[in-house]
């Protein structure tokens, strides 16, 4: 299982084998327990503390731990020292970096995910009357195949392929979610739960990366920057339409949200998620996370195959071919 905490003022701790978190509800003092065998991974997305005997546990069972900022972005991650190795993969990494096979597995990743995007709009359609993205949806196909044709393509006209794409896809969603743009910095109700759906998204891609031996900090398409995880965010970019794209719609869609789920500001515009509003998303990504897909004739979970991906990626790095799942919109 994966143990999310995000109520306020928490604390984390060990007993024995045990995790044990504290917590306030409803003005209560409240107290769970959970053993560490069954835990997966831990996200921590709100302010609390935690013991370094919890740390501890948590490193003995190789159980991942992220902790989610103030903006819902990733800010650290814990890990066992001994998952430091992997030298080859990475030196594997870094010639794919330098001689353009990584810029040929980065452009696999752009079509996957101009391709969910494309089938994520298709399913949307299906289901409400007056709403047509037919135009739109065959502008990012010959964009799908203008980058599958060209044999030599740059970084920089890759995501400017992709970035039409994206304005394309955003301009249809805004017909129904309430988006004009997507914008990390934006204070609208949307943007601030997709914010927070890809920081959750993120947190289990680049625990892929770690699993197979991937540097989530050497990329290929986006720009390599001190602190920013390229290589995490070229693999992420088939699973955002997958995973936090279809949880705000459903959210939307099934008028899941309300006035509670969001702190605001002054002048009313929504500036954070309150735990209540955390709780609804949390729910909808780590649900799709955990719904199974079938490709190939093989089932799994999604994060199940992000994995895989990342696996695919440490393949290709040595010369196999690459592939990755793709998504019906379902």
């Amino acid at each position: 299982m994966d143990l999310v905490v995000n109520q306020n003022g928490y604390f984390l701790g060990k007993r024995k084998n045990r995790f044990y978190l504290r917590y306030l509800q409803d003005g209560k003092k409240s107290e769970s327990e959970f053993c560490a065998d069954g835990i997966r991974s831990i996200l921590l997305s709100s302010r609390g503390s935690i013991s370094i005997g919890a740390i501890e546990l948590a490193n003995q069972h190789y159980i991942d731990m992220a902790i989610l900022g103030r903006a819902q972005k990733p800010i650290a991650r814990i890990y066992p020292c001994s998952l430091s190795g992997a030298h080859l993969v990475r030196r594997l990494q870094l010639e794919a970096h330098m001689d353009g096979n990584g810029i040929k597995i980065a452009k696999k990743l752009e079509v996957a995910k101009i391709r969910h995007q494309a089938n994520l709009l298709k399913s949307v359609a299906k289901t409400r009357k007056n709403v047509n993205f037919g135009a739109q949806i065959d502008e990012m196909e010959r964009n799908m195949a203008q980058l599958e044709a060209r044999g030599s393509l740059d970084a920089n006209k890759i995501m400017g392929i992709e970035g039409r794409s994206a304005a394309l896809y955003f301009s249809c969603l805004g017909k129904v979610i309430p988006i004009r743009n997507r914008s990390p910095d934006a204070q609208d109700e949307a943007n601030i739960l997709l914010n927070y759906g890809y920081g959750v998204l993120y947190h289990e891609v680049e625990r892929a990366c770690w699993i197979v031996g991937l540097d989530p900090y050497l990329g290929f398409l986006h720009a390599d920057r001190p602190g920013k995880p390229s290589l995490a965010l070229d693999l992420m970019e088939p699973f955002r339409p997958v995973v936090a794209d279809r949880a705000v719609v459903t959210l939307f869609a099934h008028r899941k949200l309300d006035e509670k789920d969001f702190e605001r500001g002054l002048e009313g515009e929504a500036i954070s998620l309150s735990q209540e509003g955390r709780k609804k998303i949390l729910g909808q990504v780590l649900g799709r996370l955990s719904t199974e897909y079938t490709f190939n004739g093989e089932k799994r979970t999604w994060s199940s195959w992000i994995l895989e991906s990342a696996r695919g990626v440490a393949r290709a790095i040595r010369g196999k071919k690459f592939e990755i799942v793709e998504w019906n919109g379902g």
